[in-house]
């Protein structure tokens, strides 16, 4: 994001010029919905310096939804100017999520220098039995994440 002009993120839409979801998923959506919402609406969000089709097909692609469990800005949690925090790190879900240490196994598997994402994917959080039986018996057999706690 670093070759952006400032305005390509940073727009009139919210009050403290930080962008707000639809704005980065203008590039990181794997939707084209949010992005022909945005041009239809003619705002300064994307009429005046959209980002470079180039840019938007190199941006990583995610997938949320009304019913996604974050619903809340992504700045909240990604931290675009500062080295390290563009993709978090346990330190901060920590910041929310700080009894989860206490909660089933979070303890050992945090113990053994593992990161949130390595179960609950970004974006989707939830650990379902198909996840579980293609990303837990990477390390050990299978055990349904219902036996988790």
């Amino acid at each position: 994001m670093g070759g952006l002009a400032c305005i390509n993120c940073h727009t009139d839409r919210t009050q403290d010029l930080k962008p707000g979801r639809k704005k980065c998923l203008y590039c990181h959506s794997a939707d084209d919905k949010i992005r022909k919402e945005l041009i239809a609406d003619g705002s300064m969000d994307v009429r005046f310096f959209p980002p470079d089709s180039a840019v938007i097909k190199k941006a990583i692609k995610i997938r949320v939804t009304d019913t996604s469990p974050m619903q809340f800005y992504c700045y909240t949690c990604h931290k675009p100017h500062t080295p390290g925090k563009v993709r978090p790190k346990i330190e901060t879900c920590l910041t929310c999520h700080a009894n989860v240490p206490k909660v089933g196994k979070h303890k050992v598997h945090l113990a053994m220098d593992m990161q949130c994402k390595d179960c609950h994917k970004p974006h989707l959080w939830k650990v379902t039995e198909e996840s579980a039986k293609k990303d837990c018996v990477a390390c050990h057999e299978y055990r349904s994440p219902r036996a988790f706690y």
